[in-house]
């Protein structure tokens, strides 16, 4: 009697458990492209550093000036 209630108890809940996972899954797809958008977000940050080299230009001119003398 025991064997024949226990093992029918455990098989209904594995049913009902495996269903919930995969809606789970479903969400998580979302939820990636939710971080993908911030990425475009970052690239416009790293253009703003990208004006400090240009600086290093003009102390360049400096050595041509050497040259011609």
């Amino acid at each position: 009697m025991k064997k024949a209630t226990g093992g029918s108890k455990k098989a209904p809940p594995k049913a009902p458990a495996k269903k919930a996972p995969a809606k789970k899954e479903p969400p998580k797809a979302p939820a990636k492209k939710a971080p993908a958008k911030k990425a475009p977000p970052k690239t416009p940050a790293k253009k703003a550093p990208t004006k400090a080299p240009a600086k290093k230009s003009p102390p360049k001119k400096a050595p041509v000036v050497q040259g011609n003398k």
